[in-house]
């Protein structure tokens, strides 16, 4: 996206005469004053149309700072349409000039449902970072959390990054790195040193501290390159002492021996057009029981590792609210259904409750839609219509099955159906198979616009960068706030469309 004053500059006036010589182009004021405001406000007007059509919604949010220095919050809503389509729009890009204090992140968050007009009772939950003031600011809201996943295995794998010899050996591989980075006759030698043996002429990875999975990638890297980077400072005497020996290399082997198999799961639950938090329950699974688990063939340091990693990372959800609402939508993906619960009992207790309110509610508006249609009583019988009440015999109406008994009858052939295709989308299936199972349809509208991650609102920081960058740093809040709604949301209408 560029800057408003591209439209004055020469060049693009001269492309545009060139076009059209007849075509005056507005100035940036116009641009800037009248026009983006105006888009903005027809915009926002058609995703408050397509928001009154969600029953529930879930959320998204995270704080971001942009090249200006100026701290935004921002929020994305996630719901599921009439349609069985998982939609999302980003609200709004505040600034919060403020302290980060969970007060006034929650403050934010309650201004930013009011000025849509959203009932708060309808939200499922939001999913959010670990973060302290973030933590504080939903509890003192009373609103349901989900900690994002992404979010969770990091923190679980950076505390065996902690330990004392892996820390160590890390640090060695920082200087082994920053050694060739910095000397373009070292990076030539190496090069030459991967030609002579056949290896891969790759270049050494550097890593950065926040991310766990660059790690992992810098000491794969220097594992593959282990002769060549032996052969060059073997030929270089002075700079030997920065070689790993050989007990470094068989530490560095154990750590990706543990943390390779995870790196799939960091980008696994960071879309947004398809269900996702459904799937925690089975990854981790698959993750403490599989991935994780600790075999004989293991060493006492690989044993300590993987179980630092799975206890940090169960931690994460023991949280009886959490670990419900993960159960829940679990059960209502027909991928899973009853597969990966832990407690089926207390599972399917709150799906029958919830499953009788939807069901006594949709009771009471057919009632109600008959009770406004009905007909006048009909004129007294004549002639066979007579003769025929009176001789045969009243049809006794069948006996009424209670609510719950009605839950429990759908809940049943729910789970008798026959299991689909974990690559299949369960949005595809509720949409054929909704009609058959009434109540569990809105329940999985409910549930499963829940987010496994906070990436879709983390997305903003590089849409931010695109907006806010070192030509625009003296953009307005409100106009940041414009400009990213638009850059956000403009393209999943037309999608949609």
């Amino acid at each position: 996206m560029q800057p408003f004053y591209t439209v004055e500059k020469p060049g693009f006036k001269q492309m545009i005469k060139k076009l059209d010589p007849k075509y005056v182009i507005p100035g940036r004021k116009y641009f800037s004053q009248t026009e983006i405001p105006m888009l903005y406000t027809s915009t926002m007007e058609s995703v408050k149309q397509d928001l009154k059509q969600a029953e529930y919604f879930a959320a998204t949010t995270d704080l971001w700072i942009s090249a200006a220095d100026h701290p935004y919050l921002s929020l994305t809503v996630h719901f599921i349409d009439k349609n069985w389509e998982l939609k999302s729009y980003c609200l709004d890009t505040v600034p919060l000039l403020i302290d980060h204090t969970g007060q006034n992140i929650a403050e934010t968050l309650k201004d930013v449902l009011a000025n849509w007009n959203l009932d708060h009772d309808k939200l499922i939950a939001t999913t959010t970072h670990n973060g302290s003031n973030f933590v504080a600011a939903f509890q003192s809201l009373e609103w349901e959390r989900i900690s994002c996943f992404g979010h969770n295995l990091d923190l679980s794998i950076g505390k065996a990054l902690k330990f004392d010899r892996v820390e160590t050996v890390i640090r060695k591989c920082h200087k082994l790195v920053e050694l060739f980075s910095r000397s373009w006759k070292k990076s030539r030698h190496l090069h030459q040193k991967q030609v002579e043996l056949g290896l891969d002429q790759h270049k050494l990875v550097a890593d950065v501290s926040t991310r766990w999975g660059s790690t992992c990638k810098m000491i794969c890297r220097i594992i593959e390159q282990q002769q060549a980077i032996c052969g060059v400072l073997a030929d270089e005497c002075k700079n030997w002492y920065r070689m790993p020996s050989g007990t470094d290399f068989s530490t560095l082997e154990a750590i990706v021996s543990v943390l390779k198999p995870l790196h799939i799961f960091t980008d696994a639950l960071s879309a947004e057009k398809c269900v996702t938090v459904s799937a925690i329950r089975p990854l981790l699974t698959h993750i403490l029981n599989e991935l994780l688990a600790v075999s004989p063939d293991d060493s006492a340091f690989v044993k300590d590792l993987k179980e630092a990693i799975s206890d940090k990372l169960q931690a994460q959800y023991l949280h009886q609210n959490v670990a419900m609402i993960l159960d829940v939508c679990s059960f209502l993906d027909p991928r899973f259904r009853i597969a990966y619960l832990g407690d089926n009992t207390s599972t399917l207790v709150q799906i029958e409750r919830e499953a009788c309110e939807v069901t006594d509610e949709m009771m009471n508006e057919q009632s109600q839609t008959v009770e406004e249609t009905m007909q006048p009583p009909s004129k007294k019988l004549k002639g066979l219509a007579a003769v025929l009440k009176k001789a045969l015999p009243i049809v006794q109406p069948q006996e009424q099955l209670t609510t719950l008994e009605k839950v429990k009858k759908e809940i049943d052939r729910y789970l008798d159906g026959a299991p689909i295709d974990p690559s299949c989308n369960p949005m595809n299936w509720w949409r054929k198979e909704a009609e058959h199972f009434p109540a569990l349809a809105i329940l999985a509208r409910k549930y499963l616009s829940i987010c496994g991650t906070s990436v879709p609102s983390e997305r903003l920081f590089s849409k931010g960068g695109y907006i806010v960058n070192g030509l625009r740093c003296r953009l307005a809040p409100d106009k940041v706030n414009m400009l990213l709604f638009l850059y956000m949301n403009m393209s999943l209408m037309s999608e949609a469309a």
